[in-house]
């Protein structure tokens, strides 16, 4: 994700139109990667996903993400009790 960052940026797009996002797999797991805004909606620019998609044909929980305004302040999306997203090695 932080290389899809890296080379959005070296190819001049806008740092306001793109953002990590964090979400919920469906295994339960917490999972970041890659949001972009474009005329045509948001994209996701995925790890474990060699397309790229819309954010809503993911199948993912969106749970937080940067704001727009602050890269580094967080937005929460959607509204979760005691939810812990975390990475492990």
């Amino acid at each position: 994700m932080l290389e899809k960052r890296r080379e959005l940026m070296r190819q001049g797009v806008p740092r306001k139109t793109f953002w990590i996002t964090v979400v919920r797999q469906s295994s339960g797991e917490g999972h970041a990667m890659l949001s972009v805004n474009t005329t045509a909606g948001d994209f996701i620019l995925d790890n474990l996903e060699p397309k790229v998609l819309l954010w809503s044909d993911t199948g993912y929980t969106y749970l937080k993400r940067q704001s727009r305004s602050n890269s580094g302040h967080w937005e929460a999306i959607e509204s979760q009790q005691n939810i812990l997203v975390s990475g492990t090695k």
